[in-house]
């Protein structure tokens, strides 16, 4: 009996909807809390067949429901929308047990309205900043190709001045005309790296499990033929694990991180370049770490941002839009990209990808200043 009198406060006292009903579609218990949140009295809840209160829409879907119940199948999440006595509707999220031989339903509802609400203009906000984010690419690409040609015929027209009259000219015109030729050049990579930095979120992907030892080795290669690097570099490339990636993309996030080592590190007598990696959990996190001039942690906001420059363009050359390459890339492919230093003592550049196609999910790792 004492048994009894729990259960019956449990059903009475619960902040979620109980009910028992049958197949017929009729309530036969409910509880207070059931009545509170609709606004109908017990009495009249029984009364009528409870797809009365259900939104037109989901009486079909509702009523299939009920016939699984009524074939002993259980009913989990299950949600539809009830309208209160005000007239407003409440979406109500189920979970239902069925005793067939009593052709009875046992449910539990809770309400999930203001829940699926938040998430409905959570959705629209990412859709509208998605939108946003799309139209500033498409801009910021028509922009840059608009501007290929005038940079282009700067550049050509100085040259071809400089080639035919540059020996008129006196030493403060050929200059000034080289100051233009120079500037249009570097003009025009910034255009070429500003498209490709747009196109990146246009390309297909093409995933695929990828050998990472021999993709390193390839970019290792890629930028020692690019490069006229002296004394040799002194590379380390550890055995590193495949990884589910676009082949191509990583090759472009290696080429960029193993160019900046270099870039960074002409200065000392040795360069000292290690590629590795370390495992964590469903991803594998790989890094470039050098022996370079480094950098302040202090502004590691501005590292990934494009345009975006912590060392002179005088001392180190670059357009400052590679890092903001690699981020992409890595995001794209559902990792992220991080990274330690301390000035005159090097910096490591690490990127996590998925070692599997069932692991590839966002990754938020956070770094120690």
């Amino acid at each position: 009996m004492e048994y009894l009198n729990h259960y019956r406060k449990f059903f009475e006292i619960s902040n979620n909807l109980l009910c028992v009903a049958n197949t017929d579609s009729y309530f036969l218990k409910v509880n207070p809390y059931f009545s509170e949140l609709l606004g109908y009295s017990q009495q009249e809840l029984t009364n009528r067949r409870f797809t009365d209160f259900i939104h037109p829409e989901d009486v079909g879907i509702t009523l299939i429901e009920v016939e699984k119940l009524s074939k002993g199948i259980k009913v989990i999440n299950f949600i539809n929308r009830y309208r209160c006595k005000d007239g407003i509707y409440k979406s109500l999220e189920w979970t239902a047990t069925p005793d067939v031989d009593q052709s009875e339903i046992f449910a539990v509802a809770r309400d999930v309205t203001e829940e699926l609400l938040q998430k409905r203009e959570i959705e629209e906000l990412n859709q509208s900043l998605k939108n946003s984010l799309d139209e500033m690419e498409s801009f910021s690409y028509s922009v840059s190709h608009d501007l290929r040609a005038p940079v282009r015929a700067i550049h050509g027209f100085s040259r071809i001045i400089s080639e035919k009259h540059g020996s008129s000219l006196n030493s403060e015109a050929q200059d000034l005309l080289k100051i233009i030729y120079e500037e249009s050049s570097r003009m025009g990579k910034l255009i070429d790296d500003l498209l490709s930095f747009s196109r990146l979120g246009k390309k297909a992907l093409q995933l695929t499990m990828v050998p990472m030892k021999e993709l390193a080795q390839e970019a290792v290669n890629e930028v020692l033929r690019l490069n006229q690097i002296e004394p040799r570099p002194n590379i380390k490339i550890a055995n590193l694990p495949d990884a589910y990636c676009d082949r191509s993309l990583v090759q472009q996030v290696l080429v960029n991180l193993i160019s900046n080592a270099f870039k960074f590190s002409h200065d000392k007598p040795h360069i000292e370049v290690e590629i590795g990696y370390t495992e964590n959990d469903s991803l594998i996190d790989y890094f470039v770490r050098d022996n370079g001039v480094g950098f302040d942690m202090l502004y590691y906001d501005k590292l990934f941002g494009i345009f975006q420059r912590l060392h002179s363009q005088e001392k180190f050359g670059g357009i400052g839009i590679g890092l903001a390459n690699v981020q992409k890339i890595i995001n794209r492919l559902g990792g992220e990209v991080w990274a330690v230093s301390q000035i005159n003592e090097g910096a490591t550049f690490y990127f996590s990808l998925p070692s599997s196609a069932n692991n590839g999910r966002l990754y938020n790792k956070s770094y120690k200043k």
